[in-house]
């Protein structure tokens, strides 16, 4: 497996999202804190799975919120992640939209700017939870790339990102 990795890890590129025993939530919680940063969530489609699994690995979670799905445009995601950053004395503020026609955005607020995507993410064949638990991924990943100083709105594996939003 070791003379495999450096192969994952060329295919995989920006979406390696586990390496060694570290989760996901386990890094962002480490790199929060090295940071020193602080996180505000947003939930509409996940339902509290970002503040859960963030919860769990230890990450500075100052408020998460879980409400329910309305319809919105990509820039009132935007929007309203920045104010809620703002509103909270947050370093940092995540959201998740409702689905909305195969269609999902994200937001991430940050001291630099905000960034947002609207997705396309048609895997019905799946469950619910299943669905949700993708969604949740592709949010802590979008926060994992911008920690790391990576692109967040490049390409995102299966998941075709149709508009994305920087501010």
């Amino acid at each position: 497996m070791l003379a495999l990795w450096p192969e994952v890890k060329r295919v995989a590129g920006q979406n390696l999202i586990f390496e060694g025993t570290e989760n996901l939530p386990a890094q962002i919680a480490r790199r929060l804190q090295e940071r020193q940063l602080s996180l505000t969530l947003s939930e509409q489609y996940t339902s509290g799975l970002l503040a859960l699994q963030l919860s769990r690995a230890g990450a500075p979670v100052l408020a998460s919120e879980v409400v329910p799905s309305q319809e919105e445009t990509l820039a009132q995601t935007a929007h309203w992640t920045t104010e809620r950053r703002s509103n909270h004395y947050a370093g940092l503020a995540l959201a998740v939209s409702g689905l909305e026609n195969e269609h999902l955005n994200f937001a991430l607020a940050t001291p630099d700017g905000t960034y947002a995507l609207r997705v396309r993410f048609s895997a019905n064949r799946y469950s619910l939870a299943i669905r949700q638990e993708v969604c949740a991924m592709m949010a802590l990943n979008m926060l994992r790339r911008w920690l790391n100083g990576e692109d967040i709105t490049s390409e995102h594996g299966w998941i075709d990102v149709v508009e994305s939003l920087t501010s």
